[in-house]
């Protein structure tokens, strides 16, 4: 599994593969090795296969938030928004609650629906203080509403969190523009 895990990190998908495959021979029931396998076959975007390993991670050790949040975004990429809201809401009340609404706020932003957007997104934000990611999209969600002021503050926020926050500064920067403001923008 360690090996694995080492492939994973250094994104060689087949050789962690190949490592995964042979711990789960040894142990079929290896939640970490059905969980890094996951890993490694959505690096190779065979997010199909990808979910089916979460899926046993999951129902092998189901307190384990951070295997849903895994789950639930290899079905966002795969396009099954239903299964990713569903496993998303799953986590809304857990430790990784904040991250939870902020995948909710981005799923239902991409879907052109900014105001339960916003609402995932606010809520991202008051969970955890600092959280500069949620500010961005929330900027976001801000501008696909044309609500230049709002997007601005929260543009701001991102960047007061994390300085280097490259696409907090891009889309300020068009924030301002769309304002009307190019000297402030530039």
């Amino acid at each position: 599994i360690n090996l694995g895990v080492l492939y994973v990190r250094q994104r060689q998908p087949d050789n962690a593969l190949q490592a995964l495959n042979r711990a789960l021979e040894i142990n079929p029931d290896s939640f970490a090795a059905h969980f890094n396998k996951g890993e490694a076959l959505t690096q190779k975007g065979d997010l199909k296969n990808a979910i089916e390993s979460y899926r046993k991670s999951v129902q092998l050790r189901p307190d384990l938030h951070n295997f849903r949040l895994a789950l639930g975004t290899a079905y966002w990429r795969l396009g099954d928004r239903a299964s990713a809201e569903q496993e998303f809401s799953g986590l809304m009340n857990g430790p990784f609650a904040a991250e939870a609404y902020r995948n909710l706020g981005m799923l239902h932003g991409q879907a052109g629906e900014p105001d339960r957007a916003i609402e995932y997104l606010r809520q991202a934000a008051s969970i955890r203080n600092i959280y500069p990611d949620a500010h961005h999209d929330l900027g976001i969600a801000y501008l696909q509403k044309q609500m230049s002021n709002e997007a601005i503050e929260q543009f701001r926020i991102a960047l007061a969190q994390q300085p280097g926050h490259g696409p907090a500064s891009l889309n300020l920067a068009l924030a301002y523009q769309l304002r009307g403001d190019l000297e402030t923008a530039r």
